[in-house]
């Protein structure tokens, strides 16, 4: 019996997880609003492809989310064809991957490696 009592437990858990997951965001608190008029959306592009829609109102055309943050940006590396991860390394250097497939080591001085040979 004991053993049936925690998977009924568990399988309320996890339908309550569900449940709380799956509802739509203005019910989690999340705000969807992004009518016309309402504000300047970050991407002001026209669609990828002709007749293609958002599938719920806020998906796409998101307004922006003002900080107060100051933020200090330092180019570290130039001469990257689309970087697209970073990873700090122990010594200070980074690991970057490019999106053609490229992984380079971009030393703490901004030496830029060639790329990494023998990975898929």
């Amino acid at each position: 019996m004991h053993g049936r009592k925690h998977l009924t437990v568990c399988t309320i858990a996890a339908c309550t997880v569900l449940a709380a997951c799956s509802a739509p965001a203005a019910d989690r608190g999340a705000p969807i609003s992004n009518a016309p008029g309402e504000c300047t959306p970050i991407d002001t592009r026209s669609p990828n492809a002709a007749g293609q829609q958002p599938a719920f109102r806020g998906q796409t055309r998101a307004c922006a989310a003002p900080s107060s943050t100051n933020f200090t940006v330092t180019v570290v590396a130039t001469g990257l064809e689309h970087p697209w991860a970073v990873e700090p390394l122990p010594d200070g250097s980074l690991l970057v991957t490019e999106r053609p497939g490229r992984m380079r080591i971009v030393s703490a001085s901004g030496d830029m490696g060639p790329p990494l040979a023998g990975l898929p």
